[in-house]
Order: structure tokens, then sequence, then C-alpha cells
């Protein structure tokens, strides 16, 4: 019989997020395991008039579509198989949420997954941005696409640019973005973090494991096989954490090539879905019912060439 996949909700980080609107969930206590996913925390809407939570038709999270890199639902509005984006708690029931949907792409006029680096146009500019995070509205539930904060250079910001961290007052990067009184902020916490921070407390660990077995020679002998056999363990862990590092950073490449792919395409095609009128330079046969148009899909010639 297979083994239930078990996922870690922990407790929301510390250092750097107002409590209430925390963006991260890291794992409780210890080092993180890697196969145990882990997902951004959204606040759950509750509404301003009743204070009471918000009607949504978010579906339950799913172990078994899960994994180290994130995981699967199945969007309610659509039926389409979309990522998870993050994860909510209704604060009646405490039954954990999936986060997640689908939208119009601007670019290609059609229905989409949300993803993050996905393209969005901001409601007040009309610019189309990246992706950068999702949140929940807080009269509708709706799951919300969020990006086009702007840097001090004027432009956009991206997944990875530097931003003043507001408690600390010191630099830090761009992991993602969410909404903090109605507003879109950015933050420093997500997966990467996770992982940067296994990495650290392992490389730590492998310098202590070193220093007390090189003590282990002026203390006795007697210590030096365990102390090995702790530095070992040490070095072990170190290779995982640096491997799972690599892994993520290959994930998020190979996914940042698919978006660029894409991107390539609709540039070279336009992207839409478009229809042109006929006439004798191009024959109609892909009719729409009114003889005088046809559809025509991004690439295709219109001649049947």
């Amino acid at each position: 019989m297979a083994k239930a996949k078990r996922i870690k909700f922990g407790k929301p980080s510390h250092t750097s997020h107002n409590h209430g609107q925390s963006p991260l969930v890291l794992p409780a206590g210890g080092r993180r395991e890697p196969e145990v996913p882990v997902f951004p925390y959204i606040p759950y809407p509750v509404c301003a008039s009743t204070d009471l939570p918000v009607e949504t038709k978010l579906p339950a999270l799913c172990p078994e579509q899960t994994s180290s890199t994130g995981g699967l639902m199945w969007d309610p509005a659509t039926g389409m198989e979309v990522p998870v984006l993050g994860v909510t708690i209704h604060p009646g029931t405490g039954q954990r949420l999936a986060v997640g949907g689908t939208y119009l792409n601007p670019l290609t006029g059609m229905l989409a997954p949300l993803e993050l680096w996905g393209p969005v146009m901001e409601p007040e500019g009309g610019k189309i941005v990246p992706i950068l995070g999702v949140g929940l509205d807080g009269s509708t539930g709706e799951v919300l696409p969020l990006g086009g904060l702007v840097g001090p250079s004027g432009h956009p910001m991206l997944l990875g640019d530097p931003f003043p961290e507001p408690l600390s007052g010191k630099l830090s990067r761009v992991q993602g973005v969410h909404l903090q009184q109605g507003r879109v902020v950015p933050h420093g916490g997500g997966y990467q973090a996770v992982l940067e921070n296994d990495w650290l407390l392992a490389q730590t660990r492998v310098l202590d494991a070193l220093k007390r077995f090189k003590a282990s020679f002026l203390e006795g002998s007697c210590l030096a096989a365990d102390r090995l056999a702790a530095l070992k363990a040490a070095a072990e862990e170190l290779e995982e954490s640096l491997a799972a590092k690599c892994h993520h950073a290959l994930h998020r490449l190979q996914s940042l090539g698919e978006k660029q792919e894409v991107a390539a395409r609709i540039r070279s095609n336009g992207g839409k879905l478009g229809r042109y009128k006929a006439s004798s330079l191009f024959p109609c046969h892909h009719t729409t019912g009114d003889s005088s148009e046809t559809t025509v899909t991004p690439g295709e010639d219109p001649g049947g060439g």
C-alpha cells in the first residue's frame, strides 16, 4: 500500500511580514524534508461588514496531486487542471484549500491557467506585466493575479529585483507579491528562501561537526568515531540541501524557457485568434457561418498553403 504524502504547514515567518498577511508558511522546526512541498500561505478573505468568511469555490488541497516542486488542482470555474499557487485555511472549518485558477490571457485572448511569470494587464495603467503572485478578493473570494509593481527605475519589478525590506530597512530580493490592506506589496519569502535557509543551516552544521571532530583528538580518542559519524551525516545533509536547491533552480529555468518560447511564438504571429474579410485573394475554407468571414488561428496561412 502506497504511503500517504504529508504536507507541512508549520508557522509563518517571523522576520519580515505582518503575521496576518504573511505570504509564506515555513516548516515547523528543523530542516525541511525534500519531498514535502512548501506553498505560500494566503489569508482567507473575511467580509468587513459581517466579519464572516467570504464564500469561495476553492477546492481542498489534494496531497496526491503535490510534489516537491508544487502541485496541481482543478479550477472550479472551468474544470481545467492548473498549478497550485498558494494555500489558504478556512477560518471556520480549518479546511486547507488550494489557491489557483484561470484568467483571460491578454496576449492570446484565450483562457489560460494562472501561472507565475504569465502576462496580465494591470487595471489602472493598462500595461501588460508579469504575474508575481496571487491573492483573494476580500469581497468575492475570487483569485486575483498580482503584479505591476514599479521599481525605482520606473520599470515593472521582476522576481529577483532588489527592494527595501520594510521591517529591517535592508535590501532584499523580490520573491513574490501579496495583498496587504488592499495594496500589492513585494516580499522576500517563498520556496527559494526556504531552500537558501536549508542550505545555510546545513553548512553551519557541517562546520560545527567538523570543529567537534577536531576537538575530539584533544579530548580523547573514544569520541572520535561518534563525531566522525556525525560529520558524515552533516555532510550528507549538506549534499541533499544543495541538490534540492539546484533542482529548484533548474525547474525555474526550464519554466522560464518555456515561457520564452511562448513569447517568441506570440511575437511572430500576433498570438490572438483573428478574423479577416474574405476576398478573391484568400478563399474561404474555415467559414464561421458568415461566408464573408473566416477564422484564422495564429500562424495559420489563410490561403491554406
